[in-house]
C-alpha cells in the first residue's frame, strides 16, 4: 500500500500553513477548537438509563447498570512517556461518546509511565518520536511498541510529540503495517479531544484510509469537524473487530 498525501487547505482562525496528510496519521493544519468537556461515565449507561427512566428512578439505575453490563467493550493498555500531559480521562470519555454509536465502550487496562531514562532511550536527544512514512515502522516506533503488550489487546502510547510537525497521532495496524497487535500513538503536544477516538477507529476498522466526509470520525485532521459520526458500515466493521468483546 503506497503512501497517500492530501493537500491541506483547511482554515480555522485564519489561513493555515499547507501540510501533507499521511495515511493512518491524524494531522492538523491549524489550531482546532476544543469540544465540550465530557465526563467519564460510559455512554451506554446513558442509553440504558434513558430507557429505564420510563420505569422511574429505580428503573433509571437498573437500566444504566444493564446497559453497561451488556455493552461490547475494548480494553486498552496505556503507556505514557516521561513528561507528557495527562489527557487520558478526556480522551477515553470522548472515545466512549463516539463509539456509543456502535454500542462499544473503551476501558483502560494495564497502565504505566516510563522513566526519563527509558523514555530517552526510545526518543533520543530530540525527545520526539520518529514516525513512519511508509508501512515499515521506524526504529524508534519499534522500540516504543515493545512496551506494555498483552496478547489480543491494543496499547496506546502518549509521546511528547512527533518529528513531523502537526501530527496529532498515528495507528499501527495489521492491514497496513503487517503487525500482529495494533497500537496507537498520541502526541501530547498536538492532540485534540477526538485524536484518541480517531486512531482507535483506524484500529477497530483495521483500515488506514481517511473518509472524505468532514463529519465522519475517520476524516483526516485537515477537515474533520468534530461531529465524529460513524456510518452503518463502519459500525458493523468495528463491532466485528477482534478487540471487541
Amino acid at each position: 500500500m503506497m503512501e497517500t498525501k492530501i493537500a491541506d487547505s483547511r482554515k480555522e482562525g485564519g489561513m493555515a500553513p499547507r501540510r501533507a496528510e499521511r495515511v493512518a496519521h491524524d494531522r492538523e493544519g491549524g489550531k482546532s477548537r476544543d469540544m465540550a468537556s465530557l465526563t467519564e461515565i460510559p455512554p451506554e449507561t446513558y442509553t440504558g438509563a434513558a430507557l429505564g427512566s420510563l420505569l422511574g428512578p429505580l428503573g433509571t439505575v437498573a437500566g444504566g447498570v444493564a446497559g453497561y453490563l451488556l455493552a461490547k467493550k475494548v480494553s486498552v493498555n496505556v503507556t505514557r512517556l516521561n513528561g507528557v500531559g495527562n489527557s487520558l480521562g478526556t480522551d477515553i470519555a470522548t472515545a466512549n461518546r463516539v463509539f456509543s454509536q456502535a454500542g462499544i465502550t473503551i476501558q483502560t487496562a494495564k497502565t504505566e509511565t516510563l522513566s526519563a531514562a527509558d523514555s530517552s532511550a526510545i526518543l533520543g536527544a530530540d525527545n520526539k518520536l520518529d514516525d513512519f512514512t511508509s508501512p515499515a515502522l521506524t526504529t524508534e516506533e519499534q522500540s516504543l511498541v515493545a512496551h506494555n503488550r498483552t496478547a489480543g489487546r491494543i496499547t496506546a502510547y502518549y509521546v511528547p510529540e512527533f518529528i513531523h510537525a502537526g501530527t496529532r497521532g498515528e495507528a499501527m495496524i495489521p492491514s497496513y503495517h503487517g503487525v500482529t497487535e495494533s497500537s496507537i500513538v498520541i502526541s501530547s503536544a498536538d492532540r485534540v479531544n477526538d485524536t484518541f477516538a480517531h486512531e482507535m477507529g483506524h484500529v477497530l476498522l483495521n483500515d488506514a484510509s481517511h473518509d472524505n466526509d468532514a463529519s465522519n470520525l475517520m476524516a483526516s485532521g485537515d477537515i474533520r469537524n468534530f461531529t465524529d459520526k460513524l456510518t452503518k458500515g463502519q459500525i458493523k466493521k468495528a463491532q466485528g473487530s477482534k478487540y471487541v468483546h
